[in-house]
């Protein structure tokens, strides 16, 4: 049987309960709204995180920032746009970021799932 520790759990909490509380808003309230509370519970998710685990691991700030960042502007400029194509710059720059150290031979995803998964390079 897989055991996870407790600061995987908590990664992963804070990787999917704001999308999950974002699809719930989606589909209670506007797009607005839900964007708003997208964010509220990214920032929320991180606290969790530094608070539980002292730190905060790579991922949760790396979408963090994309879901400030394009959230943001979506709210600033009143454009849905914004939201929708942060999806698209987070797989592409995700990839572009794994091709480039995989290029370089070096093993980022071992820092980028640091607690979620018991990755070790050989």
């Amino acid at each position: 049987m897989l055991s996870m520790s407790r600061g995987a759990y908590i990664q992963i909490f804070s990787e999917f309960f704001p999308v999950i509380a974002f699809f719930a808003a989606g589909q209670l309230f506007s797009f607005m709204t839900a964007a708003i509370i997208l964010i509220a519970t990214t920032l929320l998710s991180l606290l969790v995180s530094l608070i539980n685990i002292g730190k905060i691991p790579v991922m949760p700030i790396f979408s963090g920032s994309i879901v400030f960042i394009f959230g943001g502007l979506t709210l600033y400029l009143d454009q849905p746009d914004f939201l929708i194509f942060a999806d698209t710059f987070y797989f592409f720059s995700l990839a572009a970021i794994i091709a480039f150290f995989f290029w370089r031979k070096k093993h980022f995803l071992e820092h980028m799932f640091d607690m979620t998964f018991a990755m070790k390079s050989k």
